[in-house]
């Protein structure tokens, strides 16, 4: 539960969440929770996601160990990483693979967002990986902020930054699992 939003514009790249974490029906902002962050830099790479706290608490230990950073610049070097990486999550991180019965593959669980100067590159669950030209958002409150940016992206006046802030507002408005401060991260495309 969640509203993380991208946009890449004028050679900006702005990626913004908000700061709300829910345990069930108890939700916490920012201004309570210490490690509310949905959004990491690994190298010259934000990565935004959504879903569980632990899932982004595996990944912030896997940047920690990490002994160099990976080639995060095409859709096909992401898939291979995240490909070599699920076996890892299965064995030292005890993932739990399993969605839906006829799913192809087992699942990463993972739902997030690259951006970096090659662009935003969409990586969903089971390791599709989508190179995104313009914008793109997840969590609960995506609708809310595909909507914003799609509606703001073309207007004159309009940066990056200013519409990937009104798509987390939208989703904190209008999404009951999105809340809290919005956060900011901005790099140059």
């Amino acid at each position: 539960m969640s509203t993380i939003a991208v946009v890449h514009k004028n050679g900006q790249i702005c990626m913004a969440s908000e700061s709300q974490t829910t345990f069930g029906s108890t939700k916490m902002s920012g201004e309570f929770i210490v490690n509310h962050a949905k959004i990491q830099q690994w190298g010259d790479s934000l990565i935004g996601m959504v879903g569980s706290v632990s899932l982004s608490m595996i990944f912030a230990d896997i940047i920690a160990d990490a002994k160099e950073e990976p080639d995060f610049s095409n859709e096909v070097s992401i898939f291979k990483y995240f490909t070599k990486l699920h076996k890892k999550l299965k064995n030292k991180y005890f993932l739990k693979p399993d969605e839906e019965e006829d799913d192809p593959v087992e699942s990463s669980q993972y739902e997030l967002v690259i951006a970096n100067k090659h662009g935003i590159f969409g990586v969903h669950s089971l390791r599709e990986v989508y190179h995104l030209s313009k914008y793109w958002a997840y969590g609960s409150g995506r609708y809310y902020a595909l909507g914003a940016m799609h509606a703001l992206y073309d207007l004159e006046g309009y940066s990056a930054e200013r519409i990937a802030v009104e798509a987390v507002k939208a989703g904190v408005t209008f999404d009951d699992g999105s809340g809290g401060e919005v956060v900011v991260h901005m790099i140059p495309s």
